[in-house]
């Protein structure tokens, strides 16, 4: 942690925004070589979704000390024009034992989610579903869950979880390297590290899925990877395409699902299992969700679009471990869970 330092020591910060939606992408001690920026093709704004290319990148620099106080540019760089930007993000300032705390256990740097839920890297295990009312496809849910992967990866000394590796079954294709990357920027951290902590298994049949959850799964996240983090995406996915598969019958989707949940149950007492699930899966029968692992946490997330075309999440979050196992309703900006908070 630093503490304050000379004033006449303090350098000029570059901080690089969209120019669409003005969203801080990155904040330098010194200037990026500008070629960079022709190579972004592909890279998008994770707020507006804004293809980012040097023409679409603006430059500004300002004083550290001016930061938290006026919010203000106080020089715009030569190769752009001035701009009054707004700080979409608030500087948060906490306590040395507010960092501590955080950091002891599993968040999602959330504060507003963190507050409600009890995740913990020695075991347990969140269930995190979009809603029948939600149209996003679970991208949302997914989003959510790639930013816990992240910040699994990260060292404890700097707010993450510490994990050696996480464990990713992508049993509903929809891994989003992307997202990860983006995640992994905003964090500051390696992005090939980041990509490399991250073991991925992609199985494309129920039994592949069953196989690798019942009978190597254990083995792989904890004696092999000494993964903290297990996440199985989408994962009735394919057993709602089930009856349309001669080689399944319903009574042995059944049995699978059973060992399946034993299997996870017995990995959450020696690291954190996610089970995310796209509830528009709308031919998945609705038997199978009782069949399911009985998970501490769940969250449950519609979005739902407001008048000035932004959208809005809405979040149910149970905490089971608590007595009354009462149900929380949040609402947040989509942008909340796709940015990392300055602080």
């Amino acid at each position: 942690m630093r503490f304050g330092q000379n004033h006449h020591q303090q350098q000029l910060l570059y901080q690089y925004r969209c120019s669409r939606c003005r969203t801080v992408l990155k904040e330098t001690k010194s200037p990026i070589d500008s070629s960079i920026f022709r190579s972004l093709k592909n890279e998008r704004c994770v707020s507006c979704g804004n293809v980012l290319q040097e023409q679409t990148v603006i430059v500004a620099v300002q004083q550290p000390s001016l930061r938290s106080s006026q919010n203000n540019i106080s020089s715009p760089s030569p190769h752009h024009p001035a701009h009054t930007l707004p700080s979409p993000l608030p500087m948060i300032f906490e306590t040395a034992y507010d960092v501590q705390q955080r950091s002891a256990k599993l968040a999602f740097d959330i504060a507003e989610i963190d507050s409600l839920l009890d995740l913990s890297d020695s075991g347990g295990s969140i269930c995190v579903a979009s809603s029948r009312e939600s149209r996003d496809g679970g991208w949302h849910a997914n989003t959510l869950v790639t930013r816990l992967c992240v910040r699994a990866l990260m060292s404890r000394r700097h707010g993450g979880f510490g994990s050696p590796s996480v464990i990713f079954i992508d049993a509903g294709n929809c891994s989003d390297i992307y997202q990860c990357v983006n995640f992994a920027r905003q964090y500051g951290l390696d992005i090939q590290k980041v990509l490399d902590g991250i073991m991925v298994s992609r199985p494309f049949t129920i039994h592949q899925l069953a196989g690798l959850l019942i009978y190597e799964l254990e083995s792989a996240a904890i004696h092999r990877f000494g993964a903290k983090l297990v996440v199985v995406s989408d994962m009735l996915k394919m057993f709602s395409q089930e009856a349309s598969d001669p080689q399944l019958d319903y009574d042995e989707a059944q049995w699978l699902l059973r060992e399946i949940a034993m299997s996870l149950q017995r990995i959450s007492a020696h690291a954190l299992v996610v089970i995310s699930l796209n509830s528009n899966n709308n031919n998945r029968p609705s038997q199978y969700r009782s069949l399911l692992p009985h998970c501490d946490n769940r969250i449950d997330i519609a979005a739902t679009a407001s008048s000035d075309g932004s959208h809005n999440l809405q979040l149910e979050i149970t905490n089971h471990r608590h007595h009354d196992s009462k149900r929380h309703c949040l609402s947040l900006p989509e942008r909340e869970v796709q940015l990392v908070l300055a602080r």
